[in-house]
């Protein structure tokens, strides 16, 4: 394993100095005053912001998820995991687009000192999901029933610049960044399935590799004395908050914790003039004083940019659903990767989980809970997966909207009625519609909303593009 070990060694030296760090590593290095003209500081800061958005985003999640003493609810110290031991609902605010299919298993991980070593328990065929996510938000591994299988297994995750050698019983994963985040999702078939699941959920543990070798394994591990109290502003809106100052502060801060691709070299040294230098703190100093009101200006720009891509997402060509092949691997597709930090934070691949999305109704009109709809499936054509189904119903701010029967999705697991012919008609709307059973009803807020249809280890069929949701139609 050390052979392997020094490689990454060097590859991570080779992309130090593809993007100049190593030339600049001290924090102490001799500012340098750029004057911008108005036109170019906010053409660089709405480039910056737009490929920095899911970098700073997750820096803001990581903060709010990790600041607790112990694990609780959906948080956790680092290198800890935060087990959610109930169904996501209308209160869950730290992630945007939640899903209710299955209860999460979440960690941040920090990789700066060594590996830490993920163990997977049996879980007797059950289905999970663990996409392994770097601090730019791309799945570099997944585990899980599509990919693993569902035995044990202990995984060894490292950081980029280690070097050294592992225990035989583990299978290395090598992060690109040394922020590493688990969104781990366990199968959870409603109420009654919670406490087989909370069981699984135990299994899941993380260990240093240092107590790894000294022969530790998964269990009871030493809290933190005390921690910071976070901020309680959902990520979202902390970075939409931020002046400009603040945001290239957070960027530089970032990604010296977590240098960028080699391939991203050309756009890092297109952001230089902003005070952007990999390796350094950000220096207000760097930028002329009379650009910093062309340098906010291009902020703003670049917020109203991602969340127009978010909420002008609707293609003909796909029913009207937004539909994405490459989620959680995007290369140089910066915007798309922007978008989908804003509308769904912690996104897998398409081949575990495919996420079509939409806003608008088959006339092109954006969903409103005052009007009806129906997504009906033809016979033999609700989704084709390896694994389940479920639409889910978020509000403008991409949360659950509460509603009397706190519901927020339907599925293929659900008890629904399905019409003589084999279709099934799912109802969105306020109310129940009249003449409509009530198991095929999923509430809707009297104001504008979207849904997300998720295919759990889709087929090749959807896979291919030869399936397609059906229009979300309007009622008469």
């Amino acid at each position: 394993m050390r052979g392997l070990s020094l490689e990454l060694g060097k590859y991570w030296l080779l992309s130090l100095l593809a993007l100049g760090q190593v030339a600049v590593a001290s924090s102490e290095a001799e500012v340098v005053t750029h004057s911008l003209g108005d036109q170019e500081a906010s053409r660089l800061m709405e480039e910056a912001v737009i490929y920095a958005y899911p970098l700073v985003l997750m820096e803001l999640t990581k903060e709010l998820m990790t600041s607790v003493e112990r694990p609780t609810g959906g948080r956790a110290p680092m290198n800890e995991f935060a087990h959610v031991r109930r169904l996501s609902d209308n209160s869950m605010t730290d992630i945007v687009s939640p899903n209710v299919d299955a209860l999460y298993s979440l960690a941040w991980l920090d990789l700066r000192q060594e590996p830490i070593i993920l163990s997977v328990p049996d879980t007797n065929s059950r289905y999970y999901l663990m996409p392994i996510m770097d601090a730019w938000t791309n799945v570099f591994a997944t585990l899980g029933k599509r990919t693993t299988g569902t035995k044990t297994g202990a995984y060894a995750i490292i950081g980029p610049g280690w070097a050294g050698d592992l225990p035989q019983d583990t299978e290395a994963i090598q992060s690109p960044t040394n922020m590493v985040w688990i969104v781990g999702r366990t199968q959870c078939d409603g109420l009654a399935d919670i406490p087989p699941v909370n069981k699984i959920q135990d299994g899941f543990a993380l260990t240093k590799l240092s107590a790894w070798l000294a022969g530790a394994r998964p269990g009871p591990v030493e809290w933190p004395a005390s921690v910071a109290a976070p901020s309680e502003v959902p990520p979202v809106e902390a970075l939409s908050r931020m002046d400009a100052h603040a945001f290239l502060d957070r960027f530089a801060k970032a990604i010296r914790a977590n240098p960028p691709a080699a391939a991203d070299a050309g756009i890092v040294r297109r952001l230089e003039p902003l005070g952007i230098v990999v390796g350094q703190d950000f220096d207000p100093k760097s930028l002329d004083a009379n650009t910093w009101a062309a340098v906010e200006k291009g902020r703003q720009q670049a917020l109203a940019a991602i969340d127009h891509a978010a909420l002008s997402t609707s293609s003909s060509d796909n029913n009207g659903w937004v539909i994405s092949y490459l989620l959680g691997s995007y290369g140089s597709r910066y915007m798309e990767r922007a978008v989908a930090a804003r509308m769904g934070l912690g996104a897998s691949v398409a081949a575990d989980t495919f996420y079509p999305y939409t806003e608008v109704d088959s006339n092109g009109r954006v969903l409103n809970g005052n009007q009806a709809y129906v997504l009906h499936f033809s016979p033999g054509q609700t989704p084709p997966v390896y694994a389940f189904w479920s639409v889910t119903l978020y509000d403008s701010s991409h949360f659950f909207a509460p509603n009397r029967l706190s519901r927020f999705a339907l599925g293929g697991r659900d008890s629904l009625a399905y019409n003589p012919d084999g279709s099934l008609d799912v109802f969105i709307a306020s109310e129940v519609p009249p003449g409509t059973p009530e198991s095929n009803w999923l509430p809707a807020p009297r104001a504008n909303f979207n849904l997300i249809l998720r295919a759990y280890w889709p087929s090749e069929a959807i896979l291919e593009g030869r399936w397609l949701p059906p229009a979300v139609r309007p009622l008469p």
